[in-house]
């Protein structure tokens, strides 16, 4: 997780110096009608700010990730999705000690139903 956070944070860093750049060809152009060059520049610049913002979000969101707890604890409680139907069902681990030890993403059996860990509170 701290690997795409980083390449999420140098992507942004790339088009932020990119959005410098064009910004400063912007600010030489003449703010005219006719210019088409002018409304080119315009709509790169945002565009890369859109995608910056959401570059961001995302960056927030795998920062978020990397603090949680990904391992499931005896305390932990868990949130399963049923591969079948897709009922979502929440679990105290230390009801279900099989759980202990696994991490989001795994895929379990109980009580003779598969189901895929979603989430760790």
């Amino acid at each position: 997780m701290q690997k795409i956070s980083e390449r999420i944070r140098e992507e942004i860093s790339q088009k932020a110096k990119k959005l410098a750049y064009i910004e400063t060809l912007l600010s030489k152009e003449n703010v005219e009608i006719d210019n088409k060059r002018y409304f080119q520049l315009l709509s790169k610049v945002d565009i890369l700010e859109n995608s910056v913002k959401i570059l961001q979000i995302r960056w927030k969101q795998a920062k978020s990730l990397e603090r949680k707890e990904l391992f499931i604890s005896f305390s932990s409680r868990v949130k399963l999705v049923s591969t079948k139907i897709g009922a979502v069902v929440w679990v105290d681990a230390r009801n279900y000690m099989e759980l202990v030890g696994k991490k989001i993403g795994d895929i379990i059996t109980m009580q003779n139903t598969a189901f895929y860990v979603a989430g760790i509170v």
